[in-house]
């Protein structure tokens, strides 16, 4: 086996967990062989993108049911009607206290709460995907799974003063608790 395919395959499987290993980890049982119908457990996936998104190429240009598939979307294209796209939102608590903005960007995420500029004092909050595994989390075998591409120390100064609690988690259960993430494909699957 050649080391691209070797390394594309890990590259797939550390970017492509995100997407595919929460959605369908029930799912992949067969639904005939239950004895009684059940319904759809609810999925709910925060993606989080640290550099950015050719913005031109992921919004869509109307709003609405019926909106035209945007380029970076058309491989959902057939699963449109199941998911939503929400645009124009700012998260001003995320905007940093000076230099720092990846930090205090990936803190504030899906917390919306402004990260403090500290390597010791870590003061956050609860993140929406901690609120949405204790509302809906109980109807799944696993009610929360933080998924990643590189792990990383949470102690120190990672970004001009933050604390690498912030640089490195989007998942906090509650202001002082980041959730890590699973990087290791193998251990995501088991």
């Amino acid at each position: 086996m050649s080391i691209h395919r070797v390394a594309g395959r890990r590259a797939f499987l550390a970017g492509g967990a995100a997407i595919v290993a929460l959605p369908f980890l029930e799912s992949i049982e067969m639904r005939s062989a239950r004895a009684q119908a059940q319904p759809m457990a609810r999925r709910l996936i925060y993606y989080y993108v640290p550099n950015g998104i050719h913005m031109a190429t992921f919004k869509p240009t109307a709003t609405g049911a019926g909106y035209p598939t945007p380029a970076m979307l058309m491989p959902l294209d057939a699963l449109k009607s199941d998911f939503s796209v929400v645009t124009g939102l700012e998260n001003a608590p995320a905007k940093p206290d000076g230099p720092g903005d990846h930090a205090a960007g990936t803190a504030s995420f899906i917390t919306c709460a402004h990260a403090l500029k500290s390597e010791t004092n870590i003061q956050l909050g609860i993140s929406a995907d901690q609120v949405a595994a204790k509302a809906i989390g109980s109807a799944t075998r696993i009610a929360s799974m933080q998924i990643g591409m590189s792990g990383g120390s949470t102690a120190g100064n990672c970004d001009s003063g933050y604390g690498c609690a912030y640089a490195r988690n989007i998942s906090w259960s509650d202001a002082t608790t980041p959730l890590p993430k699973l990087t290791d494909p193998i251990k995501v699957f088991d």
